[in-house]
């Protein structure tokens, strides 16, 4: 029952996901990066929060013991019909769950009511699609690359601390949970910065220079840090900081070239979750025997990323940014300098003495 009620949950997260990465998208169109960075901060802000706010509710048993929480809620009994019933501290971190859970669908339901107002004083904008060959080889290679950067970003955020305890540097529990710590605090903090960075560079310019931080931080990672536990620490943090603005800005760039529908963002999420679900596993096999094994497919995952970028970048170059349908279909029909004095509309024709005939033109 529990399995099938989370299933359900996550089902319902990443609906109101797409549906606000496409709206955010919609909404502001050409000025949505900084936005879009803002609505994935505020992810990675929940994501820091909510082990904070469960680990009170946590039963001894299931807490991690580098991990020490000074505050403990004990299980509550109430009796009902002469029967005892114990509710176990557990059931309050999800009701807390679920109170957030219902904040999120009323915000998402006054978003669409913003989003339906705004039609009435404003007529959608509908923009000029590559052809379908140009767009499925952007969407598929954008599809890889999400793929790739999320194996990258959960399966490192995951497996640190356990490679941090089995490799050379013999961490402990305690110093592998704060160095995954670090990941994450650093991947939050890059997020809140991308948003300034948004509002002045363009999402390409973003995406290299995350590229080259990740490129950097997994050389680091894959060389000296195994020797060093202070490159170690170094390189986490870069590789953090490289990773997190990745994600909106390859959406953002890509969504300037092609309509980014719903089925278009809900095949981002796929991608996304199918790299999240491959790359744990895969580390998993060989991190505790072979922990630099994580390190190398790290780095591989780097220069894969490299590759589609590349890719990508010669695709849309060819392509060329999306214009509107009037603009594009004005263009089309610009009069060129040899043909300027073509009749648009329609032509008077006057009798002038002489047997002269005069065309005069009207132009719109």
């Amino acid at each position: 029952m529990l399995m099938t009620i989370k299933q359900i949950n996550i089902n319902l997260l990443n609906i109101i996901l797409i549906g606000l990465n496409v709206w955010c998208l919609s909404f502001w169109n050409d000025e949505s990066s900084p936005f879009f960075q803002a609505l994935h901060f505020f992810f990675g802000i929940g994501a820091s929060l909510a082990p904070l706010i469960a680990g009170p509710f946590l039963s001894p048993e299931n807490v991690d013991p580098a991990i020490n929480f000074t505050v403990s809620i004990n299980a509550t009994q109430f009796t009902l019909n002469n029967n005892i019933i114990i509710v176990p501290p557990i059931v309050y971190a999800y009701g807390i769950i679920s109170i957030f859970s219902i904040m999120v669908a009323v915000l998402f339901a006054c978003f669409f009511l913003v989003k339906a107002n705004e039609r009435k004083g404003k007529k959608d904008v509908v923009y000029q699609d590559p052809t379908s060959c140009e767009r499925f080889v952007i969407i598929l290679t954008s599809f890889l690359l999400l793929s790739v950067y999320a194996g990258i970003e959960i399966g490192y955020g995951q497996m640190i601390a356990v490679y941090a305890v089995k490799s050379e540097h013999k961490f402990t529990q305690f110093y592998a949970s704060v160095i995954a710590s670090v990941y994450w605090g650093t991947f939050t903090l890059s997020r809140g910065l991308s948003i300034f960075l948004a509002i002045k560079f363009s999402p390409i310019t973003i995406i290299l220079c995350d590229f080259s931080i990740m490129l950097l931080s997994s050389i680091i990672l894959a060389t000296i840090g195994n020797m060093y536990s202070n490159f170690l620490w170094l390189g986490t943090s870069l590789l953090g900081l490289g990773l997190a603005s990745f994600y909106a800005s390859t959406i953002t760039w890509v969504e300037q070239y092609v309509n980014v529908t719903n089925k278009v963002g809900s095949s981002f999420v796929v991608a996304a979750s199918f790299g999240e679900m491959i790359a744990p596993l895969a580390i998993s096999q060989y991190v505790k025997e072979k922990p630099q094994v994580l390190m190398y497919i790290v780095s591989g995952c780097v220069v894969t990323c490299g590759f589609l970028i590349f890719i990508l970048w010669v695709v849309t170059s060819r392509v060329g940014v999306k214009k509107p349908v009037k603009d594009f279909e004005l263009e089309e029909h610009e009069p060129s300098e040899s043909s300027k004095f073509t009749v648009n509309r329609y032509s008077n024709v006057k009798e002038i003495p002489g047997d002269i005939m005069e065309i005069e033109t009207k132009f719109d």
